[in-house]
């Protein structure tokens, strides 16, 4: 949700689809308890939602849920999509650039287990490092005011590094951040132009 003082604005499970002026949408429980509890809101606040699909819509808190007071309105999604392999760390670092990758606008996050990786987790533990890292995604996209959610992937070893969906089928441009390399700043237009990717994956 967004700071104080400004229009909160909310990820919504579902689609908001065609959204009209006086559709109901339904909130979480525990965002409607937020907004009540903590931000002090009383039915008639203004909201901002979105479904993460690109959907974003005004909306006043009704009780357990919202009333759409304007048309919903639909951006689609920049191209090419960006992805960001980060592999697991101990501690909030890999957490942290989770972050800041989804308030920069990333699209899917993909969580790896690299070859140096230190308590590598079983597989309930990748189960639940998705849903951690989904959890900081989602978190982001309402700090930042995001209509268009990142997608954790399933935690990936090396090998398995090129079979997420966010791959399947699309022309990916695959770059590896290293010590010591150049910058993208001067080329990185360039190569994009050249290779036309449908997708930009960068690996840390």
């Amino acid at each position: 949700m967004s700071g104080a003082g400004a229009v909160p604005h909310l990820l919504v499970d579902g689609g908001l689809g065609t959204a009209g002026p006086g559709d109901r949408i339904g909130l979480a429980e525990d965002t409607v308890r937020h907004l009540r509890k903590v931000l002090r809101l009383v039915d008639g606040a203004a909201l901002s939602l979105t479904d993460g699909t690109g959907s974003r819509v005004d909306a006043r808190l009704d009780g357990s849920g919202a009333v759409t007071v304007a048309a919903e309105r639909q951006v689609a999604a920049p191209r090419p999509a960006l992805v960001l392999v980060q592999a697991l760390s101990k501690g909030r670092r890999a957490e942290d650039a989770v972050r800041a990758a989804c308030e920069l606008g990333v699209d899917h996050i993909v969580p790896l287990v690299a070859g140096r990786t230190q308590g590598r987790p079983d597989a309930a533990g990748r189960v639940a490092v998705r849903a951690r890292w989904q959890a900081v995604a989602d978190a982001a996209l309402e700090q930042s005011r995001g209509i268009h959610r990142a997608v954790v992937e399933d935690v990936v070893d090396i090998d398995g590094l090129g079979d997420g969906g966010w791959s399947s089928g699309r022309r990916s441009l695959r770059l590896g951040a290293a010590p010591g390399a150049p910058g993208l700043r001067s080329g990185f237009r360039s190569l994009v132009d050249e290779v036309g990717p449908d997708v930009v994956a960068v690996a840390v």
